[in-house]
This record gives structure tokens, C-alpha cells and sequence, in this order.
């Protein structure tokens, strides 16, 4: 079965409604829908995070190879991703963490600490630029950001790795003291 004949079921599966009827998965990762790339892709060593996560190593699928340093290649992608993010990656290195309202979860967001309100007429924001207030529990103290990303929630075996580091506001009040004492 090729790709092709993988697509062509689903687009026959799909109703006027525009939403798939449903019976296939998409499973940990494409390969899943490959018989022999996932045949291979079980055939790796199991995740080193094993048995809290049950994926296997990802890299060895020859495309994606250099997606993570050597040192984190003993993971599953996802387990890789949250390890990356762990070790103040550049990229998110300035990461939100909250605690979640109705679970206990921890959820990471990215934002552009050089930047962090962006033209509203230009480019992709985070959350369509809807506009966050977040108070670090340090000494950034309150953000302003309209370029907001969510990462998803840590998963609950790595979450040892973060600590919350901020809580959502809503606006700050901010008050003209000119006309106060005026």
C-alpha cells in the first residue's frame, strides 16, 4: 500500500461533513501506517524512559536524524523534545510553565523574550495574538505578550525536569495617579 492508496481511503471515508467517519488511527507516528516502516521502527530499542513511556527511538528512520543532539538520541521523540526543552534550549530557553487548572498537569509555553508584543498586522502569532499577561515568579516579574505558544503538557514522567515558573493574570489594572491626586 502506498501513501497515495493510504490518503485515497481516508478522502473516501470522509462524509459531506467534512470529518473523517472514524475505524483508522494515525498511532505514534506515521510509520504507523506503513506495515514495513513500522515493522522496523518497533525493531529499535525501546525508549529510555521505558517503561514510563512505551514509544521506541525515533531517529534511526533516516529523515529526521539530526532533529536532536546525539546525547538525546537514546529517547522517543517526544521524551527527547521535553529532555531538549529541560536543558534551556535556545529556543525557549525563557519557557512558561503553569500548573494546570483541573488535572495537576504542567503546560510549557514559548514566547520571544526579545520581542514579545508583535505587530497585530503582520505575521503568525501564537494564539491568533491574543493578548496574555503572565506573572513570573521571579525576577521578570509581569509579561505582556500577544505572541504566545504552547509547547503541551509535560508528560507526567518528566515532569520532575520543570518547575512552575509563572501563573496567568487577567489585565493588569493600572492606575493614572495624575488624575488621582489632581
Amino acid at each position: 500500500m502506498s501513501d497515495w492508496d493510504f490518503l485515497r481511503d481516508i478522502w473516501a471515508e470522509i462524509p459531506e461533513t467534512g470529518m473523517p467517519k472514524g475505524g483508522w488511527k494515525i498511532g505514534p507516528a506515521a510509520t504507523t501506517n506503513d506495515p514495513e516502516a513500522y515493522k522496523e521502527y518497533i525493531s529499535h530499542p525501546k525508549c529510555a524512559e521505558a517503561p514510563a513511556c512505551p514509544w521506541h527511538v525515533w531517529w534511526q528512520n533516516g529523515h529526521m536524524d539530526d532533529s536532536f543532539p546525539p546525547a538525546l538520541r537514546e529517547y522517543c521523540f517526544n521524551c527527547a523534545f521535553w529532555h531538549k526543552l529541560s536543558q534551556d534550549d535556545g529556543v525557549f530557553n525563557n519557557g512558561i510553565i503553569v500548573a494546570g487548572e483541573k488535572w495537576g498537569e504542567l503546560i510549557h509555553y514559548g514566547y520571544d523574550a526579545a520581542k514579545p508584543l508583535k505587530d497585530p498586522n503582520s505575521g503568525i502569532r501564537g494564539f491568533g495574538g491574543r493578548t496574555f499577561y503572565v506573572r513570573f515568579m521571579d525576577e521578570r516579574g509581569l509579561l505582556e505578550t500577544n505572541d504566545l505558544w504552547p509547547q503541551g503538557e509535560v508528560p507526567t514522567h518528566l515532569r520532575h525536569l520543570f518547575t512552575v515558573n509563572a501563573v496567568f493574570e487577567t489585565k493588569p489594572v493600572r492606575l493614572n495617579l495624575s488624575e488621582e491626586t489632581g
